[in-house]
């Protein structure tokens, strides 16, 4: 038996169906602290803002599972954006400018 396949699990993952996620967020404790003696950031400000909004419904951009669906979220509406792009019915400085303001709201619970 070679070692690549002493390494392997013997049976599947879980059961049918499950998905298994293979990206995953920073742990909680590498994600940075904000800093008290400066003025926040745009992008911290940006965070700050969006945690206000989920913690107005009892949820929090910092709970792991929350930030993946949020980020999977996101991910579909910039998808949606570049197709409208590429279809051109999008300008492309609009459209620049839209993918870097949610890729700044895709980093918000990072910031956190």
């Amino acid at each position: 038996m070679s070692a690549a396949e002493a390494s392997r699990p013997a049976g599947p993952l879980g059961p049918p169906g499950v998905v298994v996620p293979m990206k995953r967020r920073k742990p909680k404790a590498v994600r940075r602290a904000p800093q008290a003696d400066k003025e926040p950031s745009p992008q911290a400000q940006l965070a700050l803002t969006l945690e206000a909004w989920f913690a107005a419904r009892d949820l929090t951009l910092t709970d792991d599972d929350t930030a993946e669906v949020y980020d999977l979220t996101l991910e579909l509406v910039q998808t949606m954006l570049g197709s409208f792009a590429a279809g051109q019915r999008l300008d492309e400085a609009v459209a620049a400018e839209l993918a870097g303001a949610i890729t700044d709201m895709r980093n918000a619970p990072d910031r956190l």
